[in-house]
């Protein structure tokens, strides 16, 4: 009876748990993100990034600051994540898809430069022109005013750029949920063809 009791009390605790990070939704918080490039020098860049966790959009459940030291570390380790075969294997589009981020505020001041004005000219209004396409598909419709940018070009014929951005994305935790058990599932897929294959060598060597 006791361990009846202690496996249904754990079974509501795993359930609970599950809903909560349903209803969850993660928050990418940049903060004071520069990143600048001068002709001839070496990139020069500084930022935070906040991972918050919100319950129903409101409620902060924790907070996890990245900046520029935590993430050269986090590289430098011989991480899964970071292996070659594995990030080959990403297809990257595809996940941006499924995750449908939004854009609750940004602030973006951008200014760039090249060798050729004619060119300068024409790519900041490539530039402009695909952000403000972009926007109404990736913006919070409630949250149209908190949107802020500005691309400025520089006339000096020399190439640079630079990039003062601020702002924060949310992605609801069901969507990374998703994402994660299609690549479970696609990692099991391939190990269970591996071993087909290997089964069927076994045979062709008898």
């Amino acid at each position: 009876m006791v361990l009846v009791l202690l496996f249904l009390g754990l079974l509501i605790i795993n359930i609970f748990l599950v809903l909560i990070l349903i209803c969850s939704t993660l928050k990418i918080e940049v903060d004071n993100v520069k990143i600048k490039k001068l002709e001839m020098q070496n990139l020069e860049k500084n930022y935070k990034i906040y991972i918050k966790l919100y319950l129903f959009n409101k409620i902060p459940l924790f907070r996890i600051l990245l900046n520029k030291q935590r993430i050269n570390k986090i590289i430098a380790k011989d991480n899964i994540l970071f292996k070659k075969n594995t990030i080959n294997e990403i297809n990257y589009m595809e996940i941006m898809k499924m995750l449908s981020p939004q854009i609750e505020s940004l602030n973006l001041n951008m200014k760039i430069g090249t060798g050729n004005a004619i060119f300068t000219s024409a790519l900041v209004f490539i530039i402009s022109t695909a952000l403000s396409l972009s926007f109404p598909h990736i913006v919070i419709p409630k949250n149209k005013s908190r949107i802020k940018y500005e691309i400025t070009p520089i006339y000096i014929g020399k190439n640079l750029f630079s990039i003062h951005l601020q702002g924060i994305i949310c992605i609801k935790m069901v969507h990374i949920i998703n994402i994660i058990y299609i690549y479970l599932q696609k990692r099991r897929g391939v190990k269970d063809e591996r071993t087909s294959n290997r089964r069927s060598y076994a045979n062709s060597y008898e």
